[in-house]
């Protein structure tokens, strides 16, 4: 202070002393961190909208910074936090694919991170007392009967409220009492109670097992508290599979992930997307056929619906190749994504693209006497691995299409040939929903 003062400090031509910015921001002390409920409702949209990004350790961290020292508060605003999300997002009219996200956070991931927390609670205080406090305070008819679809809204919140309730008492972090209240001040009580699930005992059955795996991702948008261990135990199980090489397992299951793809939202609830599309972008990055030469067409088919779903997830979360740096920027799909529509001038084809595009050209177009094509023969796809076609595909549409033009191609021979490209290059048994 003495080093800031007349006559340490620097003058003006009035005799008075020169404050800099630092100076006047050094001299206003810090506010109080204010604890209000709009800050987690802020925060719980922003982890909930588009991507999910709701990593257990970075939730809990924050929820301890903001609460450095109530844990009981901390539940109490965070149970209401998340309803007053769902409120609002019912209120705007959101897709029900958002809508799935938010519902499933208060009926799946709020009681696993509600187990969490309730380790830091002074051994007077009961989970289920902090859950009653903030049921009290939850208004379950939030908006007037006679605004526009109130009582859908309403209906919503009051089924979720008993979703939230059951998935607490399927964890055992709240009594019978308080169901049996619940169900008796809101709706009547629920007939049948899930089993609670184990990630550790649903594993084994999937890896022996893929139709399980198949059933399970049906299973991600109930709203019972078991899709935490069913989201898991899916990504463990597509590990193994990747780890094994068990391709056509992972079609199945690529498949089946496609035909329910906004359930894709719940998983990354649990799981990052950087760890399930590395696992899968290593398979295709790694892929051989020379185990079995004689079934090549299977191989190109299960190569199909794993890169199906990768591309699925990379258009449906907007993911740049800044964000896929994780898998390597010399990855197949890295590659593929860089390269996307561009074709390749045969000028600057190295001498196996030569080939490969001779061979592709010859099996979709050329025709015998009766005007009928060859097809794609085993020869075509052996001197081709599935990475390769791709990398080509945009290069044979462009000269398939100028073949057409100068005349040298006829249009049904055309359409008869970019239909069997089509459907060597995506995997059309299963289309994703919203791709």
């Amino acid at each position: 202070m003495l080093a800031r003062a007349s006559p340490f400090g620097e003058t003006d031509a009035n005799g008075s002393i020169i404050f800099g910015a630092i100076d006047i921001s050094n001299a206003v002390s810090d506010l109080p961190l204010s604890v209000t409920r709009t800050g987690l409702y802020i925060y719980l949209n922003a982890a909930l909208c588009a991507r999910p990004i709701l990593d257990d350790s970075a939730v809990i961290n924050h929820l301890h910074a903001r609460y450095p020292s109530d844990t009981q508060t901390m539940i109490v605003d965070l149970i209401i936090a998340s309803f007053d999300a769902l409120a609002n997002a019912l209120h705007r009219r959101e897709s029900s694919h958002t809508l799935l996200g938010y519902r499933s956070f208060i009926a799946n991931k709020l009681p696993l991170v509600l187990i969490q927390l309730s380790v830091s609670l002074y051994p007077s205080i009961t989970i289920e007392h902090c859950i009653q406090m903030a049921l009290a305070r939850i208004e379950v008819h939030p908006f007037p009967p006679l605004s526009a679809d109130s009582n859908g809204i309403n209906d919503a919140l009051g089924e979720s409220r008993q979703d939230f309730i059951q998935s607490c008492h399927l964890h055992q972090l709240v009594s019978d009492n308080l169901v049996t209240q619940t169900h008796g001040q809101h709706s009547s009580p629920r007939t049948h109670r899930s089993a609670r699930y184990a990630k550790e005992a649903l594993i084994p059955q999937c890896t022996s097992n893929v139709h399980r795996v198949e059933e399970l991702i049906a299973d991600l948008d109930k709203m019972d508290g078991n899709v935490g261990a069913i989201a898991l135990a899916v990504t463990e199980s597509i590990q193994h599979f990747c780890n094994v090489k068990e391709t056509m397992s992972l079609k199945a299951v690529c498949n089946a992930a496609c035909r329910h793809l906004p359930s894709i939202d719940v998983v990354l609830q649990y799981v990052q997307i950087e760890h399930l599309l590395g696992l899968l972008c290593n398979v295709l990055n790694d892929w051989t056929s020379e185990d079995d030469l004689s079934e090549l067409q299977p191989a190109y088919e299960e190569f199909a619906a794993i890169l199906l779903f990768v591309l699925a997830l990379i258009h449906r979360y907007d993911l740049d190749l800044e964000e896929l740096s994780s898998i390597g920027h010399d990855s197949f799909v890295v590659r593929m994504l860089r390269q996307l529509s561009d074709s390749t001038s045969t000028n600057h084809l190295t001498e196996d693209q030569s080939q490969q595009l001779d061979k592709w050209v010859n099996g979709l177009y050329a025709t015998d006497d009766r005007g009928e094509t060859s097809g794609i023969s085993d020869e075509t796809m052996s001197g081709c691995p599935p990475q390769a076609f791709y990398m080509l595909v945009p290069t044979l549409f462009e000269q398939s299409v100028q073949a057409c033009k100068a005349g040298l191609l006829d249009q049904k021979t055309l359409q008869g040939g970019l239909e069997c490209e089509c459907d060597r290059a995506v995997s059309n048994e299963h289309p994703a929903d919203g791709f």
